[in-house]
């Protein structure tokens, strides 16, 4: 709904902004969640990778949508209606593909669709990237050059949305993933990960025992306490 919302001309900054707000927090809310999962479930941590990386591609999306938002709202008010027309109604379109996507939790699970989805949006802005071109001559320069810029943007736009569809599954299909081997292998580091702290402890009780008995340091017992 923030994309769509995003590629429509016709959406009021004041709602657009407040969307951003609202999609800021939700992120900025699931990276911390994130963390204290990874930290408190071993579990989940065969898809920190996954984890990461959706946030990282919110975040792509969160800028290139309002960098998107900003210039069209500024090309809409440059009385370029001729170019104009054209990306609105294919910006429209796509905006409406998304909306009927996002309203239907199944779609989420069905990749063929989806990729259906994607194709169409791109097909569409091809074809409006080439109804652009062939403007050259009866249009002002700077204006098909930023509606060129702004076809290339939806672009990067959709990319990172559909980036997004594609690490969740992929999560989804390595929770499901046998587990098996990965215990196995969390087991055989956390032993690992606890021989090497048992040896750093001892070294460190060692070396201020050490210090303490050499020197006579008054303080010697705080300091071999304060290490244990």
């Amino acid at each position: 709904n923030y994309v769509a919302t995003a590629l429509r001309l016709s959406a009021p900054a004041t709602v657009f902004m407040r969307l951003r707000r609202q999609m800021v927090t939700e992120v900025t809310s699931f990276d911390a969640l994130c963390s204290s999962a990874l930290f408190e479930t071993p579990e989940l941590r065969a898809n920190a990778e996954y984890l990461h990386r959706t946030v990282q591609e919110f975040l792509v999306v969160l800028s290139i949508a309002r960098g998107l938002f900003v210039r069209l709202d500024e090309f809409d008010r440059d009385g370029a209606r001729q170019v104009r027309d054209r990306l609105r109604s294919t910006l429209d379109k796509i905006a409406a593909r998304i909306e009927h996507v996002a309203a239907d939790p199944a779609a989420w699970s069905d990749a063929p669709r989806l990729r259906r989805e994607i194709s169409a949006a791109r097909a569409a802005l091809k074809n409006t990237e080439t109804e652009i071109e062939g403007l050259a001559g009866a249009a002002p320069f700077d204006q098909l050059a930023d509606a060129l810029l702004i076809v290339g943007r939806v672009r990067d736009l959709l990319r990172g949305l559909a980036m997004v569809v594609v690490i969740r599954e992929a999560s989804r299909r390595n929770s499901g993933a046998p587990q098996g081997g990965r215990r196995e292998q969390r087991d055989f580091q956390g032993r690992q990960e606890a021989w090497l702290l048992a040896i750093r402890a001892a070294v460190a009780m060692l070396l201020l025992s050490g210090i303490w008995m050499a020197t006579g340091w008054s303080e010697g017992f705080t300091a071999v306490s304060g290490g244990a």
